[in-house]
């Protein structure tokens, strides 16, 4: 992403953390999320513990709503948002977890380190041409045969 990109989106989302977190809360919740949300994120822990295991990274985690039911599902799991009120409404909604300041081009990880990394709707304001940085950030923080889940809207809009 451009640093105007960044800077833009991170301030859209330090001005409106509060009202998001009063909004969708700090837990995934029925209200805003299919039980086909609820499986896919289920299954990703299923595939993460058959593999033995290991760190995940939830990448643009907001108030780490995807991050603590993937850690109640029993993986080893932070969280990283580009937004420092997100990541203080994190903090203090899910003292028991880590979450950081980062973004899609810089996880904040050492190399093949993540068994999984999950995009919960994290990658919608990132432009098209943008994304191969993304993705090669991606490749080289998650370990040989590493999951990766992403999850996002999409429409008639032409520049989706």
């Amino acid at each position: 992403m451009s640093l105007d990109h960044i800077t833009s989106t991170r301030q859209v989302y330090e001005h409106s953390a509060a009202l998001y977190v009063e909004h969708l809360g700090t837990e995934l919740s029925e209200r805003f999320e299919t039980s086909d949300d609820q499986s896919t994120l289920n299954a990703l822990a299923d595939a993460v513990l058959a593999g033995g295991g290991g760190r995940v990274l939830d990448i643009g985690c907001g108030p780490g709503r995807a991050t603590a039911h993937l850690a109640r599902r029993g993986l080893d799991v932070g969280g990283i948002d580009l937004s420092p009120a997100m990541v203080t409404a994190a903090r203090a909604a899910h003292p028991e977890l880590s979450f950081e300041i980062g973004s899609l081009a810089r996880l904040g990880v050492r190399d093949r380190s993540l068994s999984a990394a999950v995009y919960w709707y994290s990658i919608i304001h990132t432009p098209l041409e943008k994304l191969d940085a993304a993705w090669t950030e991606l490749v080289r923080a998650l370990v040989p045969e590493g999951l990766a889940l992403l999850a996002f809207q999409c429409g008639d809009n032409d520049h989706i």
